[in-house]
């Protein structure tokens, strides 16, 4: 007998092997993660949006208030309106809602970061943000 955690993760699979990709402009009404991701409810009860692809293995997403920038990899699918996912890749969480030119101005003039870990959590967050940034300026070019 399997545990209720691994029927819906064999489902989930199920459900992106059956799935054609995601296209950039495609809308959810949330996302439902295979694998427990941090904030499971905050994700399903989130519309968004496919904003652009990273190779054949990651598509990346922006939730429709702006808050949230965040990637799924290694499989994806829709059921009910929803995006499935097997894995959640990068986040990049938001105190306000930023677009490209206010995250190229994080780029430029990062927070001031004081002590180790928060100079390595603002090195993740720039790094993120470029792959964002150039993944907004590449879907601007193709509109």
């Amino acid at each position: 007998m399997l545990s209720k955690r691994k029927e819906y993760q064999n489902e989930i699979y199920e459900i992106c092997q059956k799935s054609g990709d995601v296209s950039i402009n495609d809308r959810f009404r949330g996302v439902q993660f295979s694998e427990s991701a941090l904030y499971d409810k905050f994700y399903a009860e989130k519309p968004c949006v496919c904003i652009g692809k990273i190779g054949g293995s990651e598509r990346v997403f922006l939730t429709d208030d702006k808050l949230c920038y965040f990637s799924v990899t290694d499989g994806w699918g829709k059921k009910d309106g929803y995006l499935v996912a097997l894995n959640q890749g990068f986040v990049f969480r938001l105190d306000t809602p930023m677009e490209l030119e206010d995250l190229k101005e994080f780029v430029a003039d990062p927070p001031e970061a004081h002590g180790f870990a928060a100079n390595m959590k603002r090195c993740a967050e720039i790094r993120i943000a470029k792959t964002i940034i150039s993944i907004l300026e590449k879907s601007s070019e193709s509109i």
